[in-house]
């Protein structure tokens, strides 16, 4: 059994003599797979690459993936801006002749014009950066996943833990459940001898018993939750993405329980309704934080 909660905190720290790499994934529960990305500018044209590998090996969850990179060696280039450097020139000579300046203008003088000089990433240094990148990432999930696996198998405990009480509620139910037919056939002729009707036949005694005794019987309902509650154990021992489906079987669950509520007229019935309905709540709680 390999299920994952959503909620987790992973890192991966790699330290050489060329670089140190850092990367930290959090993530909390998310019905889709929202991933936010945070990389130096030197890897961001792998963006796209990153968030694919993210993607398919969490699933699910909002994802926040921060990238940190330091570079030991030199990974910038100077370079020259000469277009604006002949836009300064211009200027420096019309300012010259305007002012009326004699002195002749100096190396330093164009060292301290602004964007003169721009910083240029070294891509050629670089190239050998990005797969260790993508190894250190895998490495980050894998240490997030051990934390979503390990949450998962505590809430897949308590969800079967719980799936096991309203089993055993349903059973309760099972046990109480009035002999429909009985009851009805008791209540017609209650009503009966209190109006004093004597011309009703048998047959039609029965008859009615049998159509509110069809109505009233808790049967399929008990049989469909016996049936919900192996389905959910059967997903959850042969799955790994489960949350979707132990949803549904939740809002099944509970439709089934309120027709339950509906048919049923004895109070102890009534009573298990509310309690197995209070489970499965506290089922769907847990799986929300499930992939």
């Amino acid at each position: 059994m390999n299920i994952k909660s959503m909620t987790g905190f992973g890192k991966y720290n790699l330290l050489s003599d060329d670089m140190e790499v850092t990367i930290t994934i959090r993530t909390i529960n998310s019905k889709y797979c929202d991933i936010s990305l945070k990389t130096p500018r030197t890897l961001q044209d792998n963006d796209l690459k990153y968030r694919k590998i993210i993607q398919d090996k969490l699933k699910r969850g909002k994802v926040d993936v921060r990238i940190e990179l330091e570079l030991k060696k030199t990974e910038r280039l100077p370079e020259l801006n000469t277009d604006l450097l002949k836009k300064y020139k211009e200027l420096m000579y019309t300012l010259k002749s305007e002012a009326n300046i004699s002195s002749e203008v100096q190396l330093q003088d164009y060292l301290k014009l602004p964007d003169l000089i721009s910083f240029k990433y070294d891509e050629t240094a670089t190239e050998h950066i990005e797969p260790i990148i993508e190894e250190s990432l895998l490495k980050a999930i894998d240490d997030i996943n051990i934390m979503r696996v390990s949450e998962g198998n505590i809430l897949i405990a308590d969800v079967i833990n719980r799936l096991d009480k309203i089993a055993e509620l349903t059973l309760n139910i099972e046990g109480s459940k009035e002999d429909v037919y009985q009851l009805w056939m008791d209540r017609l002729k209650s009503k009966m001898d209190m109006f004093k009707l004597e011309n009703i036949s048998e047959d039609r005694i029965i008859q009615e018993a049998v159509i509110h005794s069809e109505k009233a019987d808790i049967t399929e309902e008990i049989v469909r939750i016996h049936s919900h509650i192996t389905q959910f154990k059967n997903i959850i021992e042969t799955e790994e993405e489960v949350g979707k489906k132990l949803d549904f079987l939740t809002i099944e669950l509970n439709r089934e329980f309120n027709t339950i509520a509906s048919k049923s007229t004895k109070s102890s019935i009534i009573t298990f309704v509310i309690d197995a309905k209070s489970q499965i709540d506290k089922v769907k709680e847990q799986i929300q934080n499930l992939i």
